[in-house]
Protein backbone atom coordinates (compact mmCIF):
# COMPACT_ATOMS: atom_id res chain seq x y z
CA UNK A 1 0.00 0.00 0.00
CA UNK A 2 2.88 2.39 0.84
CA UNK A 3 4.47 1.64 -2.54
CA UNK A 4 1.21 2.41 -4.36
CA UNK A 5 0.85 5.60 -2.34
CA UNK A 6 4.25 6.72 -3.65
CA UNK A 7 3.58 5.62 -7.25
CA UNK A 8 0.10 7.11 -7.60
CA UNK A 9 1.17 10.81 -7.59
CA UNK A 10 3.80 9.99 -10.22
CA UNK A 11 1.16 8.34 -12.42
CA UNK A 12 -1.05 11.39 -12.10
CA UNK A 13 1.78 13.64 -13.27
CA UNK A 14 2.48 11.34 -16.23
CA UNK A 15 -1.19 11.24 -17.22
CA UNK A 16 -1.44 15.02 -16.98
CA UNK A 17 1.63 15.36 -19.20
CA UNK A 18 0.15 13.21 -21.93
CA UNK A 19 -3.26 14.92 -21.74
CA UNK A 20 -1.87 18.41 -22.40
CA UNK A 21 -1.24 19.43 -26.04
CA UNK A 22 2.41 20.05 -26.85
CA UNK A 23 3.96 22.91 -28.81
CA UNK A 24 4.75 21.18 -32.10
CA UNK A 25 4.91 24.22 -34.39
CA UNK A 26 7.55 26.42 -32.81
CA UNK A 27 9.26 29.19 -34.77
CA UNK A 28 13.07 29.23 -34.41
CA UNK A 29 14.12 32.26 -32.33
CA UNK A 30 16.46 33.56 -35.02
CA UNK A 31 13.40 34.46 -37.12
CA UNK A 32 12.06 37.11 -34.74
CA UNK A 33 13.05 39.95 -37.06
CA UNK A 34 11.39 38.23 -40.03
CA UNK A 35 8.19 37.80 -38.01
CA UNK A 36 8.18 41.46 -37.00
CA UNK A 37 8.72 42.47 -40.61
CA UNK A 38 5.63 40.58 -41.76
CA UNK A 39 3.68 41.95 -38.81
CA UNK A 40 4.51 45.47 -39.91
CA UNK A 41 3.62 44.72 -43.54
CA UNK A 42 0.21 43.55 -42.38
CA UNK A 43 -0.15 46.62 -40.19
CA UNK A 44 0.87 48.86 -43.09
CA UNK A 45 -1.93 47.37 -45.21
CA UNK A 46 -4.45 48.94 -42.81
CA UNK A 47 -3.30 52.40 -43.90
CA UNK A 48 -4.92 51.99 -47.32
CA UNK A 49 -8.25 53.72 -46.72
CA UNK A 50 -9.29 53.16 -50.36
CA UNK A 51 -9.54 49.40 -49.75
CA UNK A 52 -12.49 47.76 -48.00
CA UNK A 53 -11.36 46.84 -44.46
CA UNK A 54 -10.76 43.12 -44.09
CA UNK A 55 -11.78 41.49 -40.77
CA UNK A 56 -9.23 38.72 -41.37
CA UNK A 57 -6.46 41.32 -41.24
CA UNK A 58 -7.71 42.53 -37.86
CA UNK A 59 -7.87 38.97 -36.48
CA UNK A 60 -4.30 38.38 -37.66
CA UNK A 61 -3.10 41.53 -35.91
CA UNK A 62 -4.92 40.62 -32.70
CA UNK A 63 -3.37 37.12 -32.65
CA UNK A 64 0.12 38.63 -32.82
CA UNK A 65 2.14 39.15 -29.66
CA UNK A 66 3.15 42.59 -30.95
CA UNK A 67 0.69 45.43 -31.37
CA UNK A 68 0.06 48.97 -32.49
CA UNK A 69 -3.02 49.59 -30.37
CA UNK A 70 -3.91 52.92 -31.95
CA UNK A 71 -3.78 51.52 -35.49
CA UNK A 72 -5.73 48.42 -34.48
CA UNK A 73 -8.43 50.53 -32.82
CA UNK A 74 -8.72 52.73 -35.91
CA UNK A 75 -9.06 49.66 -38.13
CA UNK A 76 -11.67 48.14 -35.82
CA UNK A 77 -13.77 51.30 -36.14
CA UNK A 78 -13.55 51.06 -39.92
CA UNK A 79 -14.69 47.43 -39.72
CA UNK A 80 -17.70 48.43 -37.63
CA UNK A 81 -18.71 51.05 -40.18
CA UNK A 82 -18.24 48.59 -43.04
CA UNK A 83 -20.33 45.91 -41.36
CA UNK A 84 -23.08 48.39 -40.50
CA UNK A 85 -23.16 49.51 -44.14
CA UNK A 86 -23.41 45.95 -45.44
CA UNK A 87 -26.06 44.85 -42.96
CA UNK A 88 -28.21 47.92 -43.63
CA UNK A 89 -28.46 47.20 -47.36
CA UNK A 90 -31.37 45.32 -48.86
CA UNK A 91 -32.10 43.09 -51.83
CA UNK A 92 -29.19 41.96 -53.97
CA UNK A 93 -26.73 44.07 -51.97
CA UNK A 94 -27.29 41.70 -49.05
CA UNK A 95 -25.40 39.08 -51.06
CA UNK A 96 -22.25 40.98 -50.10
CA UNK A 97 -22.81 39.68 -46.58
CA UNK A 98 -21.88 36.08 -47.28
CA UNK A 99 -21.57 33.42 -44.61
CA UNK A 100 -17.80 33.84 -44.63
CA UNK A 101 -17.80 37.65 -44.43
CA UNK A 102 -20.25 37.68 -41.54
CA UNK A 103 -18.27 34.96 -39.76
CA UNK A 104 -14.99 36.87 -40.14
CA UNK A 105 -16.55 40.06 -38.79
CA UNK A 106 -17.83 38.20 -35.73
CA UNK A 107 -14.42 36.56 -35.29
CA UNK A 108 -12.85 40.03 -35.41
CA UNK A 109 -15.29 41.33 -32.79
CA UNK A 110 -14.48 38.39 -30.54
CA UNK A 111 -10.76 39.08 -30.84
CA UNK A 112 -11.33 42.75 -29.95
CA UNK A 113 -12.44 41.84 -26.40
CA UNK A 114 -15.61 43.88 -26.84
CA UNK A 115 -18.92 42.74 -25.38
CA UNK A 116 -20.45 40.09 -27.65
CA UNK A 117 -23.73 40.07 -25.71
CA UNK A 118 -25.10 43.39 -26.88
CA UNK A 119 -28.48 43.19 -28.70
CA UNK A 120 -26.82 44.17 -31.99
CA UNK A 121 -24.18 41.44 -31.79
CA UNK A 122 -26.63 38.83 -30.59
CA UNK A 123 -28.65 39.66 -33.70
CA UNK A 124 -25.57 39.10 -35.88
CA UNK A 125 -24.92 35.75 -34.17
CA UNK A 126 -28.52 34.75 -34.89
CA UNK A 127 -28.08 35.87 -38.49
CA UNK A 128 -25.01 33.65 -38.85
CA UNK A 129 -26.95 30.70 -37.41
CA UNK A 130 -29.69 31.34 -39.96
CA UNK A 131 -27.16 31.53 -42.80
CA UNK A 132 -25.69 28.17 -41.81
CA UNK A 133 -29.18 26.67 -41.69
CA UNK A 134 -29.90 28.05 -45.17
CA UNK A 135 -26.57 26.70 -46.42
CA UNK A 136 -27.40 23.23 -45.11
CA UNK A 137 -30.90 23.33 -46.61
CA UNK A 138 -29.46 24.36 -49.97
CA UNK A 139 -26.90 21.54 -49.73
CA UNK A 140 -29.62 18.96 -49.14
CA UNK A 141 -31.89 20.20 -51.94
CA UNK A 142 -29.27 21.23 -54.55
CA UNK A 143 -26.25 19.11 -53.59
CA UNK A 144 -24.12 22.22 -53.15
CA UNK A 145 -23.78 25.13 -50.74
CA UNK A 146 -24.82 28.74 -51.29
CA UNK A 147 -21.20 29.75 -50.56
CA UNK A 148 -18.65 26.95 -50.18
CA UNK A 149 -17.32 24.46 -47.65
CA UNK A 150 -14.62 26.88 -46.48
CA UNK A 151 -17.16 29.55 -45.51
CA UNK A 152 -19.49 26.96 -44.00
CA UNK A 153 -16.63 25.68 -41.82
CA UNK A 154 -15.63 29.22 -40.86
CA UNK A 155 -19.22 29.92 -39.82
CA UNK A 156 -19.26 26.89 -37.53
CA UNK A 157 -15.87 27.83 -36.07
CA UNK A 158 -17.05 31.38 -35.39
CA UNK A 159 -20.19 30.30 -33.56
CA UNK A 160 -18.13 27.86 -31.52
CA UNK A 161 -15.47 30.36 -30.40
CA UNK A 162 -18.33 32.67 -29.42
CA UNK A 163 -19.57 29.90 -27.11
CA UNK A 164 -22.69 29.22 -29.15
CA UNK A 165 -23.95 25.69 -29.72
CA UNK A 166 -24.14 24.86 -33.42
CA UNK A 167 -27.19 22.89 -34.53
CA UNK A 168 -26.32 19.20 -34.73
CA UNK A 169 -27.64 18.85 -38.27
CA UNK A 170 -25.37 21.68 -39.45
CA UNK A 171 -22.33 19.95 -37.96
CA UNK A 172 -23.41 16.55 -39.23
CA UNK A 173 -23.62 17.70 -42.85
CA UNK A 174 -20.11 19.18 -42.75
CA UNK A 175 -18.85 15.89 -41.35
CA UNK A 176 -20.57 14.01 -44.15
CA UNK A 177 -19.12 16.29 -46.81
CA UNK A 178 -15.62 15.81 -45.40
CA UNK A 179 -16.07 12.04 -45.21
CA UNK A 180 -17.25 12.00 -48.83
CA UNK A 181 -14.17 13.97 -49.97
CA UNK A 182 -16.17 17.00 -51.14
CA UNK A 183 -13.54 19.57 -50.10
CA UNK A 184 -11.99 19.94 -53.53
CA UNK A 185 -10.97 22.49 -56.15
CA UNK A 186 -11.47 20.62 -59.40
CA UNK A 187 -9.82 17.26 -58.82
CA UNK A 188 -7.50 18.51 -56.05
CA UNK A 189 -8.16 18.36 -52.33
CA UNK A 190 -8.55 21.85 -50.88
CA UNK A 191 -6.15 21.79 -47.93
CA UNK A 192 -7.18 25.21 -46.66
CA UNK A 193 -10.80 24.02 -46.54
CA UNK A 194 -9.77 20.80 -44.78
CA UNK A 195 -7.81 22.87 -42.25
CA UNK A 196 -10.67 25.29 -41.61
CA UNK A 197 -13.07 22.38 -41.09
CA UNK A 198 -10.48 20.77 -38.82
CA UNK A 199 -10.25 23.92 -36.68
CA UNK A 200 -14.05 23.99 -36.45
CA UNK A 201 -14.17 20.34 -35.37
CA UNK A 202 -11.41 20.88 -32.80
CA UNK A 203 -13.40 23.74 -31.30
CA UNK A 204 -16.57 21.64 -31.19
CA UNK A 205 -14.64 18.78 -29.57
CA UNK A 206 -13.35 21.06 -26.83
CA UNK A 207 -16.76 22.61 -26.15
CA UNK A 208 -18.30 19.32 -24.97
CA UNK A 209 -21.80 20.48 -25.92
CA UNK A 210 -22.65 17.60 -28.22
CA UNK A 211 -23.97 14.07 -27.95
CA UNK A 212 -21.60 11.13 -27.52
CA UNK A 213 -22.53 9.84 -30.98
CA UNK A 214 -21.75 13.16 -32.66
CA UNK A 215 -18.53 13.53 -30.68
CA UNK A 216 -17.32 10.20 -32.08
CA UNK A 217 -17.97 11.50 -35.61
CA UNK A 218 -16.22 14.78 -34.81
CA UNK A 219 -13.13 12.94 -33.55
CA UNK A 220 -13.15 10.75 -36.67
CA UNK A 221 -13.44 13.87 -38.81
CA UNK A 222 -10.40 15.38 -37.10
CA UNK A 223 -8.41 12.19 -37.71
CA UNK A 224 -9.42 12.12 -41.40
CA UNK A 225 -8.45 15.75 -41.89
CA UNK A 226 -5.10 15.31 -40.19
CA UNK A 227 -4.25 12.40 -42.48
CA UNK A 228 -5.25 14.31 -45.62
CA UNK A 229 -3.14 17.29 -44.57
CA UNK A 230 -0.12 15.11 -43.79
CA UNK A 231 -0.54 13.29 -47.12
CA UNK A 232 -0.53 16.63 -48.96
CA UNK A 233 3.08 17.40 -47.97
CA UNK A 234 5.33 18.49 -50.82
CA UNK A 235 9.09 18.01 -51.09
CA UNK A 236 9.70 21.52 -49.72
CA UNK A 237 7.56 20.76 -46.65
CA UNK A 238 4.56 22.87 -47.68
CA UNK A 239 1.11 21.39 -47.17
CA UNK A 240 -1.12 21.52 -50.25
CA UNK A 241 0.60 24.62 -51.54
CA UNK A 242 2.50 27.41 -49.84
CA UNK A 243 -0.65 29.52 -49.42
CA UNK A 244 -2.73 26.75 -47.86
CA UNK A 245 0.13 25.90 -45.49
CA UNK A 246 -0.62 28.61 -42.86
CA UNK A 247 -4.11 27.25 -42.13
CA UNK A 248 -2.80 23.68 -42.23
CA UNK A 249 -0.16 24.59 -39.64
CA UNK A 250 -2.80 26.36 -37.54
CA UNK A 251 -4.72 23.09 -37.47
CA UNK A 252 -1.66 20.98 -36.58
CA UNK A 253 -0.65 23.49 -33.93
CA UNK A 254 -4.12 23.44 -32.37
CA UNK A 255 -4.16 19.64 -32.56
CA UNK A 256 -0.90 19.64 -30.63
CA UNK A 257 0.18 16.01 -30.96
CA UNK A 258 3.90 15.28 -30.73
CA UNK A 259 3.94 12.85 -33.67
CA UNK A 260 3.16 15.78 -36.00
CA UNK A 261 6.28 17.68 -34.97
CA UNK A 262 8.29 16.70 -38.06
CA UNK A 263 5.57 17.75 -40.54
CA UNK A 264 4.94 20.99 -38.68
CA UNK A 265 8.63 21.86 -38.49
CA UNK A 266 9.11 21.22 -42.22
CA UNK A 267 5.99 23.24 -43.08
CA UNK A 268 7.23 26.16 -41.01
CA UNK A 269 10.58 25.92 -42.78
CA UNK A 270 8.78 26.23 -46.12
CA UNK A 271 6.81 29.24 -44.84
CA UNK A 272 9.92 31.01 -43.57
CA UNK A 273 11.69 30.44 -46.91
CA UNK A 274 8.64 31.84 -48.74
CA UNK A 275 8.63 34.89 -46.46
CA UNK A 276 12.29 35.55 -47.21
CA UNK A 277 11.48 35.42 -50.92
CA UNK A 278 8.65 37.93 -50.45
CA UNK A 279 5.91 35.48 -51.42
CA UNK A 280 3.56 36.70 -48.68
CA UNK A 281 2.47 40.17 -49.71
CA UNK A 282 -1.30 39.73 -49.95
CA UNK A 283 -2.98 40.98 -46.70
CA UNK A 284 -5.37 38.00 -46.60
CA UNK A 285 -2.53 35.51 -46.86
CA UNK A 286 -0.43 37.41 -44.34
CA UNK A 287 -3.34 37.48 -41.90
CA UNK A 288 -3.62 33.68 -41.97
CA UNK A 289 0.13 33.33 -41.48
CA UNK A 290 0.38 35.75 -38.56
CA UNK A 291 -1.12 33.37 -35.92
CA UNK A 292 1.33 30.65 -37.01
CA UNK A 293 4.29 32.96 -36.41
CA UNK A 294 3.12 33.35 -32.81
CA UNK A 295 2.24 29.66 -32.31
CA UNK A 296 -1.48 30.33 -32.34
CA UNK A 297 -4.59 29.47 -34.34
CA UNK A 298 -8.04 30.98 -34.77
CA UNK A 299 -9.09 29.00 -31.70
CA UNK A 300 -6.94 31.35 -29.63
CA UNK A 301 -9.29 34.31 -30.12
CA UNK A 302 -11.04 32.90 -27.04
CA UNK A 303 -7.87 33.52 -25.01
CA UNK A 304 -7.35 37.14 -26.05
CA UNK A 305 -6.57 39.29 -23.00
CA UNK A 306 -6.66 42.91 -24.06
CA UNK A 307 -5.70 44.14 -20.57
CA UNK A 308 -2.10 43.03 -21.04
CA UNK A 309 -1.64 44.33 -24.60
CA UNK A 310 0.93 47.08 -25.08
CA UNK A 311 2.03 48.93 -28.19
CA UNK A 312 5.34 47.54 -29.38
CA UNK A 313 5.01 48.37 -33.09
CA UNK A 314 5.18 51.85 -34.55
CA UNK A 315 4.58 52.71 -38.17
CA UNK A 316 3.85 55.57 -40.53
CA UNK A 317 3.63 55.90 -44.28
CA UNK A 318 7.34 56.31 -44.91
CA UNK A 319 9.20 54.22 -42.32
CA UNK A 320 8.88 51.70 -39.55
CA UNK A 321 10.73 50.69 -36.46
CA UNK A 322 10.10 48.47 -33.43
CA UNK A 323 10.81 48.96 -29.75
Amino acid sequence: MQVMARIWPVLLVVLQYFSVPVDVCQIPEENTRLTQSLNLKLLRSTLDVSAEPNPSVYVGLRLSDDHSLVREEEYLERLKVSLKTITSTKGQDQEKLSTGILALHLLAMKSSCEDMNTPERKKLITQLKRKLHDEKTHLVSHNNLISNHYQYSLGILTLCVNDKKVDNHVVYHLLQEELNNKFVHGDTISIDTEAMAGLAFLCLKRSKLYTADLMVKIRNGITNIKQKIINSKNTDGSLGNIYSTPLAVQFLSALGTSNDEKECSQAIGALLDAMKKGQFSNPMMMSQLMPVLHQKSYLDVTKTDCTINKSTLYINLSFWYTT
